[in-house]
């Protein structure tokens, strides 16, 4: 566990790897507890002794301590931003996740949950990246996921090439240095 980081993404993390690797439920507490820093940490530590080795109380104490509702999802939701090297499917997905945490949507608000993840991605997207997007009009995230990948992926390619030197410049014709007409030959 990462201090800053979403508490509720780890524990869901550590419940896949404790269900795949086949750990009984009892001794999950055992085996996070020593994985938990700072407040999170604080708040494992703080349940009785009798009801620490619980799994379902542990859980519940952690997202209790640390606010983990749909305010503090909204604004998770809110901040985030695209990492200079990230991916936008990757960033897409996360931001369905924390949409999905925060407005805990049923079947029929899914196309407004779609129209609100796809303004927070236009949003949180480099500028040139976010314009040339909106420019196509994407219908959905997906599509401006895809878009927003392959604007990226032209422009990372050229960054290295621009950083040593190498772009092509359009160049202009110099006047032959002779100084004569056009069909005087140079000296040699």
């Amino acid at each position: 566990m990462v201090e800053g980081k979403d508490p509720q993404t780890f524990l869901d993390v550590f419940e896949v790897t404790a269900a795949a690797n086949g750990w009984p439920e009892e001794e999950w507490c055992a085996k996070l507890l020593p994985l938990l820093v700072g407040e999170v940490q604080q708040a494992g530590l703080s349940l009785p002794v009798a009801t620490r080795p619980q799994y379902a109380n542990l859980r519940y104490a952690i997202l209790d301590r640390v606010g983990s509702n749909p305010e503090d999802h909204r604004g998770r939701f809110r901040a985030m931003k695209l990492e200079p090297n990230g991916r936008p499917f990757v960033f897409a997905y996360q931001l369905r996740d924390a949409a999905t945490r925060w407005l805990q949507p049923n079947g029929q608000d899914q196309k407004m949950l779609e129209a609100i993840i796809l303004e927070q991605f236009l949003d949180a997207i480099p500028t040139r990246t976010s314009a040339w997007v909106r420019y196509h009009s994407p219908p959905d995230v997906k599509a401006a996921e895809r878009i927003a990948e392959e604007h990226l992926a032209v422009h990372r390619e050229a960054t290295p090439r621009m950083a040593a030197g190498l772009t092509s410049v359009p160049r202009r014709r110099l006047a032959p240095r002779w100084g004569g007409g056009k069909d005087q030959v140079p000296r040699a």
